[in-house]
């Protein structure tokens, strides 16, 4: 979600010109991106954002495994 996205970029470093963007902007491209995911099935995967980072990072892990056969180390 967007308001979720943009509260977690407040907690980085740094500024870039897209994290200033209204919340109507950040809308309107997660709404575009998610279009693509549905018309493109095979080719995108969309990850719930909205839980830990380590749990994000695992699923995009995983999903990455299972598409492209990469494997990930032990994490350290």
């Amino acid at each position: 979600p967007v308001e979720l996205g943009l509260g977690r970029r407040r907690d980085a470093s740094g500024h870039h010109r897209y994290e200033q963007m209204t919340s109507a902007f950040h809308e309107r491209v997660r709404e575009g991106f998610l279009a693509i995911a549905r018309a493109e099935t095979e080719r995108c995967t969309v990850v719930a954002a909205d839980r830990s980072v380590e749990d994000v990072a695992s699923e995009v892990r995983a999903v990455v495994t299972q598409r492209f056969g990469i494997g990930f180390g032990k994490r350290r």
